[in-house]
């Protein structure tokens, strides 16, 4: 029995929003339970777990992913996740963080599986989506500037 970790992001289709963690906690972190799938699936997120396979919500009394078909590209997903950075990044320039603790966003090379840990990693546990922490105070500052 493996103990590997099995990451997973879900980003967004014009490359403005990145979720990163493990693939148990990106559910529960984009708030799609059954009664608000429809909603969430509108956000135009595409998901992909961290050898590129394409993922889609399903389940009727709870939401899983499932392999949807084929892969992408991983070097593709690579380059998708660095335009995200950036854009984080320039605007982190236009609109510091108040705190100063966050000043750069990473460059990242590799491949997806390392590229998908480093972030997790960097970005904070992605925690469940709950009528408490919508919004503003969905994890650390890093964390907030991926969300488009």
């Amino acid at each position: 029995m493996s103990n590997k970790i099995t990451y997973a992001m879900a980003i967004g289709k014009d490359d403005d929003t990145l979720h990163v963690g493990t693939i148990e906690d990106l559910l529960p972190h984009l708030d799609v339970a059954p009664v608000t799938r429809h909603s969430a699936s509108s956000k135009d997120l595409e998901l992909f777990d961290d050898t590129g396979a394409i993922l889609k919500i399903d389940g009727d009394d709870t939401a899983r992913l499932v392999l949807e078909g084929t892969a992408a590209p991983t070097q593709l997903l690579v380059d998708r996740i660095a335009v995200v950075l950036a854009h984080a990044q320039v605007g982190l320039h236009h609109r510091p963080d108040p705190a100063g603790q966050l000043t750069r966003f990473p460059i990242l090379q590799g491949d997806l599986r390392t590229v998908l840990a480093a972030l997790a990693d960097f970005l904070g546990p992605l925690e469940p989506a709950t009528a408490a922490n919508r919004g503003e105070n969905q994890g650390n500052e890093a964390h907030m500037r991926c969300h488009g």
